[in-house]
């Protein structure tokens, strides 16, 4: 799953000393593009220079957004208008300076710094520390993975509990959608795709009472991780309809998306 799906470089940290590891940034970002990621540079680099790098790095056609500061913008500033132009509100920074850090506390950004020196030597504020270029694609997964495991497994609010949807609900959910409303609230006839609520675009959730009772169904479907958005559908058991239950799980799901998701 890409929690921030835009990876904003500061320029140094991508620039190496030995010739022979050229190959090794451009593998980088070919990897994260192919992976999805949408990827800018900010530099204080001239322009011409910096066309110059990107070229030798063979990277120039996978960066989306590239901003100079010419003594004319902060560091903040340049993320900015990266982020704006990229249309995302959330990011992976990477650089290897102090001001670095301080434009992704900003901006609310994870921070990953490059330690070509002794910048950041004991530095216990920087939760991803590295001493290479080379290092970067396995910390991205790394912070990725410890967003999504960050989410919780199950959610509780005033005797209704949300799960995730697994494959051994789906009799119960395909015994629910043969109530007619219940087919239109979903828009579907029968759930039994596995790869649908495993799409890391969809979280599906059952709701269930204090006696585990299916209740029905809630979802945050077409995740735009980039934009941090989704839609929002639930459906109800006819049994269990008017009893206030639909309230409950459209709040802890509003909760789980507005908070540990980080949507808009």
């Amino acid at each position: 799953m890409l929690m921030y799906e835009t990876i904003i470089f500061n320029l140094k940290s991508l620039i190496v000393d030995k010739e022979p590891q050229y190959k090794e940034v451009n593998d980088l970002i070919l990897s994260l593009y192919k992976e999805g990621y949408t990827l800018g540079v900010y530099t204080d680099e001239q322009e011409l220079n910096t066309e110059n790098l990107l070229r030798i790095l063979k990277i120039n056609e996978y960066i989306s957004s590239i901003k100079y500061s010419n003594d004319c913008y902060t560091k903040v500033q340049l993320i900015k208008q990266i982020l704006e132009e990229c249309a995302c509100s959330s990011a992976i920074i990477v650089g290897p300076d102090t001001d670095d850090v301080d434009a992704a506390y900003e901006v609310k950004a994870k921070y990953i710094g490059i330690c070509y020196d002794k910048t950041f030597q004991n530095n216990s504020d920087i939760e991803f520390l590295i001493n290479s270029p080379l290092e970067i694609y396995d910390t991205i997964k790394k912070i990725d993975k410890l967003s999504e495991a960050s989410l919780p497994i199950s959610l509780k609010y005033e005797g209704v509990s949300l799960i995730p949807v697994q494959t051994k609900h789906i009799q119960a959910i395909n015994m629910m959608v043969m109530d007619e409303e219940a087919r239109e609230m979903l828009g579907v006839t029968t759930f039994s795709d596995e790869a649908y609520y495993e799409d890391n675009s969809n979280k599906c959730y059952i709701i269930t009472d204090e006696c585990e009772s299916f209740i029905g169904i809630v979802e945050l479907f077409d995740i735009s991780w980039k934009n941090r958005r989704g839609e929002l559908s639930i459906c109800i058991s006819p049994s269990f309809r008017g009893k206030g239950f639909a309230y409950k799980a459209i709040k802890l799901l509003l909760s789980l998306g507005f908070g540990q998701m980080g949507l808009n």
